[in-house]
């Protein structure tokens, strides 16, 4: 436990170091939520309903989603296809007494912590100035499976994004993976709206995925969409696709590991 603490301590003050990109990324959720918080402040002047939310539910669905995108998909798991193509510096790490993926889950954790932090920060202000109201969870039975739900889905996301970066084991061209990836997740997981507002057709394909369950769901839950047993049905769905993530991802690690050559370092 005392080598995960003293990693944590090292993260966090090389997340200072690097605090301007950090302060930047952060810039950037804030412009979007502002964004996004317009937009439906302007829809909903003439609606009451819309896509079944009213105003506060998605008001207080493009908040939440802020929220825990900076804790469920920003990941520093991104970093370890870099690793891989560094000239034996991963290799360091299978000699030291340490587990590779606790090593960092450790570093994801401080980059969520501190993401979270701050954004909640950031938001407080527009809230208290513009007065903004939000729906609270029915009771804390939903608040607790909202939590659980989150949960799973930090452990998911932190397992596709180290299946992603696995690809640095045959081939140098990762970033283009990651940024569709990304890109098609970050849409999929509802991060900037209701799946609710894609047509039936296409809801019904991204619900095939474990996409929704990273954010549309969690959210979901929170807001009383779905009753007590839609959202233990939920819970249970998302901890089969957290398995069946982990079982593929320690699978291509383990082909990885045997295709692996350190140069150098």
């Amino acid at each position: 436990m005392r080598k995960y603490l003293a990693v944590a301590r090292i993260t966090f003050a090389n997340v200072l170091v690097y605090r301007w990109e950090y302060l930047i990324s952060q810039f950037r959720a804030i412009l979007l939520l502002i964004t996004l918080y317009f937009l439906w402040t302007q829809v909903f002047k003439t609606r009451i309903i819309l896509f079944n939310f009213d105003r506060e539910q998605i008001i207080t669905y493009v908040f939440l989603a802020t929220i825990l995108r900076q804790f469920v998909i920003i990941s520093a798991t991104d970093q370890i296809a870099q690793e891989l193509q560094s000239w034996g510096k991963f290799f360091s790490y299978l000699l030291k007494p340490i587990g590779y993926f606790s090593y960092w889950f450790t570093v994801d954790l401080v980059y969520k912590l501190t993401s979270l932090v701050s954004i909640i920060l950031i938001i407080i202000i527009p809230t208290i100035f513009f007065q903004i109201p939000f729906v609270q969870p029915a009771g804390i039975l939903t608040f607790l499976l909202f939590l659980l739900a989150t949960f799973i889905a930090i452990l998911i996301y932190f397992y596709m994004g180290i299946l992603v970066s696995t690809t640095g084991f045959w081939t140098p061209q990762v970033w283009g993976l990651q940024f569709m990836m990304l890109l098609i997740l970050e849409f999929s997981a509802g991060a900037y709206f209701p799946l609710d507002v894609l047509p039936a057709t296409i809801q019904s394909v991204i619900k095939l995925t474990p996409f929704p369950y990273l954010l549309y769901y969690p959210i979901s839950i929170f807001l009383g969409k779905l009753s007590y047993i839609e959202s233990i049905r939920v819970i249970l769905i998302s901890t089969l696709w957290l398995f069946a993530v982990f079982s593929v991802t320690k699978f291509v690690w383990n082909k990885g590991l045997k295709a692996y050559e350190a140069w150098g370092g």
